[in-house]
């Protein structure tokens, strides 16, 4: 499935994928970031690249040093701590509302998730970043209220 057919708006969907990169670590800090080549990975034009990248900057991940170009920033223990503690509690009244909502389906599928992350390799940090990212996602995905949802995926 190429970014286009998710439904979603393609800048949001560069950010993401562009964010779980950067926090993955598939993309070392200092990396450049260069737009065309981003566009071309990502099969969009620059314009959803320009719009990732400026939300990128401005939460944080990403610098845009004048006349050079975006860079990933280096982030510290600090600041994964304070995301963290932001994000948990976001998490955990998302949760508080989501409870008892779920699907047997979507019960079913969470406890398929659990397994695969116990089974990932911890090796490679991403496989196991990406099912709890999908967890996550799916454990929250009851939640009524929908701007809560995208204020956690912001973070």
């Amino acid at each position: 499935m190429t970014l286009a057919e998710t439904g979603e708006p393609l800048a949001a969907v560069v950010y993401k994928a562009v964010s779980e990169e950067i926090l993955a670590g598939t993309l070392a800090p200092g990396t450049a970031l260069k737009q065309e080549q981003l566009a071309a990975r990502y099969e969009v034009s620059r314009t959803p690249v320009r719009d990732a990248l400026t939300q990128l900057t401005t939460d944080g991940l990403v610098s845009l040093v004048s006349s050079k170009g975006y860079y990933v920033n280096d982030l510290s223990r600090d600041d994964v701590s304070d995301v963290f503690a932001v994000r948990y509690q976001l998490e955990s009244l998302a949760f508080t509302l989501a409870f008892g909502r779920h699907s047997p389906r979507q019960l079913h599928h969470l406890r398929m998730l659990a397994g695969e992350a116990r089974l990932a390799s911890t090796e490679d940090g991403s496989e196991v970043f990406e099912i709890s990212t999908q967890f996550h996602r799916e454990l929250l995905a009851p939640c009524p209220n929908s701007y809560l949802l995208e204020v956690i995926a912001g973070v």
